[in-house]
């Protein structure tokens, strides 16, 4: 039985799951201790130590709602601000630039002119957005000045009934604000973060579209997904574009970086499971990896991995094994013709013997292998003496540099394939490295053993 604690608004909450021993680690595959785990099993349990609910295993917890996201804000004063103020303005708060609107942009913009003798002000996120916390920043700085602030959103529109496709406008402004605008009061008042869905999907329709009292099914796209949601008419818009509040395009906003969802139940906008950030990819050998890097570059991916420390790798590794095959080469050529001289020698030594053997009627034929078996019988005791002291030195340098290798990696390993290439190499460089001396037997005639005699 495994158990997940969390603590949640100072209490500490803790659920079970049962989870099945397959199989214990050794104690140097991990550092560190934890278990592994299927990726669904982690996931939940990261959702539900955030303090969300995870109901496909009933644990409770919190419902993850969209933050606001927006790309700046307007804001509308009754005087002008010095250079100072404004760039006073921006200073933490997230904001790269501040840009005096005329009336007209200002209008082209919302949707309903400028108020008399007022000034409006855009403050931007140039490639970023931004949250509550900047407007609140923003807000303290203009305390005084009457300020009515409006964040916005720019080229939001929604396609009502699968049919108008509007623009609209989000303003969640106070009856008071709203009266220094110069519009009528809104039904759902002042920006709140906290507003109900309900209190988000209602929208005053231009007066291009004829009003209804029936509520509306709204659809938005460009985000990761189109959403689906009930929007219910409040009245007519006083500009070219529809209204609807502020937390409602800041929902949808916020759908261009995270993925959000519409639920029947509990009949709001959610945050779906976030994605992953990344991802760790194994190739089958480091000279895989150069060729996955640009692969994964080419298609505009942020790729970390060695690729430099692993071309200084491959480059020592082919000089290595040029010195390698070198001195392999040199030490062939020796021993071949070291075999050569051997059996060689010893054809010469029992010259005697091999004419007796003529004598007593061996053929030319039969005396001919006999040097080649005894270069194929040194080969198969050289090739056996060689693989066992291959294993006693490869266990003993395993042995020494364990501590510095993962689980079930070695540092000295030969394939078994190898062992097999070796035999068949090694007998028959010795089989052709006795031609010489067979050939040799066969000019021994029978009359050397009378000589000899």
């Amino acid at each position: 039985m495994t158990r997940i604690t969390r603590t949640q608004c100072g209490k500490r909450q803790a659920v079970e799951t049962q989870l099945t021993v397959t199989s214990v680690l050794a104690p140097r595959a991990d550092g560190l201790p934890g278990i592994y785990a299927p990726l669904q099993i982690v996931t939940d349990v990261e959702l539900y130590r955030e303090g969300q609910a995870v109901p496909e295993r009933q644990w409770s917890g919190s419902q993850p709602r969209p933050f606001l996201s927006f790309e700046g804000l307007i804001f509308v004063v009754a005087t002008p601000l010095s250079a100072i103020e404004a760039r006073r303005l921006m200073i933490n708060s997230g904001l790269a630039d501040i840009i005096e609107q005329k009336p007209a942009e200002f209008k082209k913009a919302l949707g309903f002119p400028l108020p008399a003798e007022h000034r409006a002000y855009q403050l931007v996120a140039r490639g970023n957005t931004i949250q509550l916390d900047s407007i609140k920043r923003i807000e303290n700085k203009l305390r005084g000045q009457s300020a009515v602030i409006l964040p916005f959103v720019e080229a939001m529109s929604l396609t009502l009934n699968q049919q108008d496709q509007i623009k609209v406008v989000g303003i969640s402004v106070s009856d008071s604000q709203a009266a220094t605008l110069g519009i009528p009061p809104l039904p759902w008042g002042k920006l709140n973060e906290q507003a109900p869905f309900s209190a988000q999907a209602q929208i005053q329709l231009p007066p291009s579209i004829e009003l209804t009292d029936k509520s509306l099914q709204a659809s938005v796209e460009g985000l990761d997904n189109t959403i689906v949601f009930p929007i219910k008419p409040v009245g007519q818009s006083v500009g070219h574009y529809a209204m609807v509040p502020a937390e409602l395009v800041g929902t949808l906003k916020t759908g261009t970086q995270r993925r959000i969802i519409f639920a029947d139940k509990p009949h709001s906008f959610l945050l779906a499971r976030a994605g992953y950030h990344g991802f760790r990819l194994y190739a089958r050998s480091i000279d895989d990896v150069p060729n996955l890097y640009r692969h994964f570059i080419g298609q505009g991916m942020e790729v970390i991995t060695q690729v430099q420390e692993i071309e200084r790798v491959k480059i020592l590794n082919r000089g290595l094994t040029r010195i390698f095959w070198l001195v392999a080469l040199v030490g062939i050529i020796g021993g071949i013709a070291a075999l050569i001289a051997s059996l060689y020698a010893a054809v010469e030594r029992k010259k005697r013997e091999i004419g007796m053997l003529r004598l007593m009627g061996l053929s030319r034929g039969a005396v001919f292998g006999f040097p080649i078996y005894q270069g194929v019988a040194i080969a198969i005791l050289s090739v056996i003496v060689a693989i066992g002291g291959y294993a006693i030195l490869a266990s003993v340098i395993n042995v020494v540099f364990a501590a510095d290798l993962r689980l079930g990696e070695k540092i000295c390993f030969l394939p078994h394939e190898y062992f097999l290439m070796a035999f068949l190499a090694t007998t028959g460089a010795a089989t052709l490295s006795s031609l010489l001396a067979a050939w040799k037997t066969t000019e021994i005639e029978p009359a050397e053993a009378i000589r000899e005699e």
